[in-house]
């Protein structure tokens, strides 16, 4: 699975589009939630059903949008950040994504390889879907990283690319 400061800075950087810094940096809590289910020792849960997230997300938008319609966006974010977590898990390992209507967990796999030579160039897509049955059983004990050396890289860029916005706008220098 992507580590959880993986997940939290891209939800960052997301929320970040639409609302606040500040807000944002509240927000991409949302981005850890799929992963709750680990306390209960059953990694990838319903938590990470695609259908369940976007029945929740439709439900929060449309209640939002009649309570009170100026925190819609909130409502948008939150529901993306939450699916984009789901999006990443897949290709990280088994995913439920598609549960309950498949009692399959896919995986994916995707590279796009090249050859460079004197009679030009070559490339090689590689596309791997992999399923198993689902299963939902506790585990003695579940697992997982908290970061890694790529996650710190990713959230340097991200902060580095927040960071640089902030300093260009505050210069009035426009993308």
């Amino acid at each position: 699975m992507p580590d959880l400061v993986t997940h939290y800075v891209f939800s960052y950087l997301i929320a970040s589009r639409v609302v606040s810094r500040k807000k944002a940096f509240i927000l991409a809590v949302v981005g850890l939630l799929p992963d709750l289910d680990a306390l209960f020792r059953i990694h990838r849960w319903f938590t990470h059903s695609i259908f369940l997230t976007i029945l929740a997300g439709i439900i929060l938008i449309m209640l939002t949008y009649l309570l009170n319609r100026r925190y819609v966006k909130y409502a948008v974010v939150i529901s993306a950040i939450y699916s984009i977590h789901l999006l990443m898990d897949l290709f990280m390992g088994f995913t439920p994504i598609l549960w309950p209507l498949l009692n399959e967990s896919y995986s994916l796999s995707l590279n796009l390889n090249a050859t460079f030579s004197t009679t030009g160039v070559n490339l090689y897509p590689h596309i791997i879907v992999n399923a198993e049955e689902t299963s939902f059983i506790v585990q003695s004990e579940v697992s997982g990283p908290l970061f890694s050396d790529m996650s710190i890289i990713v959230a340097i860029g991200i902060i580095a690319t927040v960071l640089m916005e902030d300093y260009f706008r505050g210069y009035g220098v426009s993308k």
